[in-house]
C-alpha cells in the first residue's frame, strides 16, 4: 500500500502486482525512419482534424501513412471532406502503408509543442507489422496500428478544375465564423454564391437570417456552393495570414482547397445539398 500524508490528511492507496502491468514493448528500429519534429507535427496538424471521430469505421479513426514512390503522405478523411499532406525530401528506404490512430498521433504533437525539444531535431519512427513507435530525445511513444483497408482517396480527388477563385483567407474566416452563428443547427450549412467581383455568403436558422459579402476576384458565370462551416474554417486556420484558393467543377462535386506557397497540403471538400 502506498500512504501519502499532508498535514493532518492521511490517504492510503491500495495498488496491484507490479507483474499484473502490461509488458512495454521496445521500439523496432529495423524499419526506421528519421524525420524533423516541426514538419512531422506541422504534417499531423495540417490534416488530423479531417479524421472521423465516430467508431462505426474504425479505420478511419487514424490517419493513413504511407511512402510510395520517394514520398510521404499523410491522410485523413471522415468521408465528407479529406486532408492531405506530402513531402518528397525525407530519406526512406522502403515503401509502407499503414493506418495510426488519431489519439497516438495528437499526444505526439501536444508533446512536440509543449517541450524544450528543437523542432529542427529528428525523430525516430520505427514501424512493425502491427506497431509504431516515435523516440523523441530520452521519450519513446508506441502504439498499435489501426487494422483495416484506407479508402482510395485518389480516386476521388478531383483532377480536373473548372473554376479557381483566390481569397484572403483572414477575411473568409471572419465571415464564415459570422455565418455559422446563424446556420441551422441540423444542416449546418453556409451558402456561397459567386458573382462577378463577389462572394456573397448566406446562412440561415429558424428566427435569423445571415447575408455578408466579400469582394474577390471572380469573373465566371454564377455559382452558388453550400458547406459546413466547420470544415471550411478547419482548412483556413491552417491558411495562415495569406490567400487560398478554391477549386471548382460544379456546384455538386468536391471543391479542392489549396495554400498558395504550401502546395504540400491539399483538401477536398464535400459540398452541401440544400433547398435553393
Amino acid at each position: 500500500r502506498v500512504a501519502i500524508n499532508s498535514g493532518k490528511s492521511k490517504f492510503k492507496l491500495s495498488g496491484a502486482p507490479k507483474n499484473d502491468y502490461p509488458v512495454i514493448p521496445d521500439l523496432d528500429e529495423t524499419n526506421s525512419f528519421k524525420i524533423p519534429a516541426g514538419l512531422l507535427s506541422a504534417m499531423i496538424s495540417g490534416t488530423i482534424f479531417s479524421a472521423s471521430t465516430e467508431d462505426d469505421r474504425h479505420f478511419l479513426n487514424g490517419l493513413l501513412w504511407k511512402h510510395e514512390k520517394d514520398v510521404f503522405t499523410v491522410v485523413a478523411t471522415d468521408g465528407r471532406r479529406l486532408a492531405l499532406a506530402n513531402n518528397g525530401k525525407l530519406k526512406i528506404k522502403k515503401d509502407f502503408k499503414v493506418i495510426v490512430p488519431s489519439k497516438i498521433l495528437n499526444e505526439l504533437v501536444k508533446f512536440i509543442k509543449s517541450s524544450d525539444f528543437d523542432e529542427k531535431e529528428d525523430i525516430v519512427v520505427g514501424l512493425s507489422s502491427n506497431q509504431i513507435g516515435f523516440k523523441i530525445g530520452k521519450t519513446v511513444f508506441i502504439s498499435r496500428l489501426i487494422e483495416g483497408n484506407f479508402p482510395a482517396y485518389d480516386q476521388i480527388m478531383p483532377k480536373t478544375k473548372e473554376i479557381s477563385v483566390e481569397m484572403n483567407a483572414p477575411k473568409l474566416t471572419a465571415v464564415t465564423k459570422r455565418a455559422a452563428i446563424c446556420s441551422n443547427e441540423r444542416s449546418g450549412a453556409v451558402k456561397y454564391t459567386f458573382k462577378k467581383g463577389m462572394l456573397i455568403v448566406n446562412s440561415s436558422a429558424q428566427n435569423i437570417d445571415f447575408e455578408d459579402e466579400l469582394e474577390v476576384d471572380y469573373k465566371g458565370k454564377d455559382l452558388q456552393v453550400s458547406f459546413n462551416p466547420k470544415f471550411v474554417l478547419d482548412i483556413l486556420k491552417n491558411a495562415g495570414e495569406g490567400g487560398v484558393i478554391f477549386d471548382f467543377n460544379a456546384p455538386s462535386t468536391p471543391a479542392t482547397i489549396r495554400i498558395p506557397g504550401n502546395e504540400d497540403f491539399v483538401y477536398i471538400v464535400m459540398p452541401l445539398r440544400t433547398q435553393q
